[in-house]
């Protein structure tokens, strides 16, 4: 990354010791950068929580908290947020929330208890417990 990340995570593990700087080896044969990235960190995550957040979402105040509060007061493994979307353009004003009512019918309704074949968590931001993920692949 060329965005001034790693200067900003090495201030931030200079300040606190629960923050670690990752580096890696250019990617393996057959891995995509997201993807390798999320298992790498997977493979070095030494807690109980594992919380993915794509670079481009600005998480508000008390968000990791409060994820970590509901899955556990829900007994959740798993919990996933969709961000609210800051569209520059009309089209994207217009598109997002459209592809956003899709997942009711590929979901079901935000909260319900759906089939395991149903389950959608959403990639952009989630928290999981680290022994969930492990056990089914990453």
């Amino acid at each position: 990354s060329a965005d001034g990340t790693r200067e900003l995570v090495a201030a931030a593990a200079a300040l606190d010791p629960r923050v670690r700087l990752l580096t890696d080896d250019p990617l393996p044969d057959g891995w995509v950068g997201k993807v390798w990235a999320l298992e790498h960190g997977l493979r070095a995550a030494r807690g109980e929580w594992i919380l993915g957040i794509d670079a481009d979402t600005e998480p508000v105040p008390g968000l990791v908290a409060g994820a970590v509060d509901a899955a556990r007061t829900n007994g959740y493994s798993v919990v996933s947020f969709s961000p609210m979307f800051a569209g520059q353009t009309a089209l994207e004003q217009l598109i997002q929330p459209a592809m956003l009512v899709t997942l009711v019918y590929r979901g079901g309704a935000v909260g319900s208890d759906a089939d395991a074949e149903r389950v959608l968590a959403n990639g952009q931001c989630f928290l999981a417990r680290r022994g969930t993920l492990l056990r089914h692949g990453g």
